[in-house]
């Protein structure tokens, strides 16, 4: 019974990393993927750096992914109301450059700021290439 038992568990625990990975791989395949922060989309597909920035925000997050296609980066585009000043404190702490206004660089990683008229912040693009 112990036996039979332990093998169960066994198995159940191999059937879920086997279907985590095919959903992992069948989302970052994905053209075009819409998801908030808690999830396993936001884990899998939402750059770190993206994913902290969002802690600012003043309303619920939303996330939107494209994957990448030939010489196009994959992005990400955060959605939500945050202070500009908060968004770019964060970025220069973390190494990121001022390339120009609004954009930010690190490595393979950029970053782009869109803002209302105010310094409220509404949309952040993190472009990734590989």
């Amino acid at each position: 019974m112990l036996k039979k038992t332990i093998l169960l568990s066994f198995v159940s625990i191999v059937l879920l990393l086997i279907g985590s990975y095919v959903y992992a791989f069948m989302i970052s395949m994905s053209e075009d993927r819409e998801y908030g922060k808690f999830g396993l989309d936001h884990f899998i597909l939402t750059p770190t750096d993206l994913s902290n920035i969002s802690e600012y925000c003043e309303d619920d997050p939303r996330f939107r992914y494209s994957s990448a296609d030939g010489p196009k980066p994959s992005a990400v585009n955060l959605y939500c109301v945050l202070d500009q000043s908060s968004a770019e404190t964060y970025l220069i702490k973390n190494d990121f450059d001022q390339v120009a206004e609004g954009q930010f660089e690190r490595d393979a990683l950029k970053i782009v700021l869109e803002k209302t008229d105010g310094d409220k912040i509404f949309l952040i693009t993190s472009f990734e290439w590989s």
